[in-house]
């Protein structure tokens, strides 16, 4: 049978009837939804990346939140975001909150994006030379993907080699206009005297949150 010249529809309609069919009442194939996809994906992948804590975090603190919409109007021109406060004040929910509702609404909108999640501690570790330089590899990961969270920042140690990496990624990102929501419990004076100067005036572009409060991890059964 030449189906070049075949009316391939009339031809499935007969099919239909012959085995009593009606082909009114079937219903449509779904169509594929890109940003359905993405999203489903994008959550997929945030699970797999996040602790099970964090995996429903939702930023909250309006600044936050006005922070997550300048990203998503555009991100090049949003600066990084700066979370300062005690410790258990809520900072990494509100960090991770915010890479969740900018992954999720990007893959929502069809945009495309990459992240990672570091902390200065598990920063250090990963900065270690080794010899098949995979810390240099780790490193270029870090300065280049679009939206970095660095948790913890002044609780890694510090000496001259991690001072320098860690530069080389702050100074990085900001030239190159990739924001970064940084966390610490340190407040602008620990930053001053505890973090390098030229990381902190990097930081110091970045939209600045203060939190405040007692530590939300202590039970009430604790003193």
């Amino acid at each position: 049978m030449d189906i070049s010249s075949t009316d391939l529809g009339g031809l499935a309609r007969e099919v239909m009837e012959r085995h009593g069919i009606d082909p009114t009442t079937v219903p449509p194939r779904p169509g594929f939804d890109l940003a359905d996809h993405l999203t489903e994906q994008a959550e997929a992948t945030l699970n797999l990346i996040l602790a099970p804590r964090f995996r429903c975090a939702d930023p909250d603190h309006p600044l936050v939140r006005r922070w997550v919409d300048a990203y998503l109007r555009d991100p090049a021109e949003c600066p990084g975001l700066l979370l300062l406060g005690p410790v258990g004040t809520g900072k990494s929910h509100q960090a991770f909150g915010a890479l969740r509702r900018v992954a999720l609404e990007s893959a929502g909108r069809c945009r495309r994006m990459t992240y990672a999640i570091t902390s200065h501690p598990e920063f250090n570790a990963a900065m270690r030379p080794q010899p098949d330089d995979r810390h240099l590899r780790a490193l270029n990961d870090f300065q280049t993907v679009d939206l970095l969270v660095f948790d913890d920042l002044g609780a890694g140690k510090s000496t001259d080699w991690t001072e320098d990496t860690l530069y080389r990624l702050m100074d990085t990102r900001w030239a190159n206009q990739l924001p970064t929501i940084t966390t610490t419990n340190l407040d602008a004076a620990g930053l001053r005297s505890d973090v390098d100067e030229r990381v902190v005036s990097r930081l110091s572009t970045s939209v600045q949150v203060g939190l405040k409060g007692t530590d939300r991890r202590r039970g009430g059964d604790l003193p």
